[in-house]
């Protein structure tokens, strides 16, 4: 079986703007978006930051070696 190897502040950083996201638009969602507030809907930019972020620390992950599974040899 595969592993998937990140880089664990990146992805750290990206769950945490995808919770703080999350939060922030159950909380100020209403108020902020269009037709009540600023016009300007912050929820796709950040969850898309977001998902760029998570990508990105699979990227900087990098592959895993063969050492690291624990197997013979």
């Amino acid at each position: 079986m595969e592993q998937i190897q990140v880089a664990r502040w990146l992805f750290w950083l990206g769950v945490l703007l995808l919770v703080l996201t999350i939060a922030f638009s159950a909380l100020y969602g209403q108020q902020v978006n269009p037709p009540f507030g600023t016009s300007w809907n912050f929820t796709p930019l950040f969850v898309t930051v977001s998902l760029i972020v998570l990508l990105a620390s699979v990227v900087m992950g990098g592959p895993r070696d063969d050492d690291d599974l624990g197997g013979p040899g």
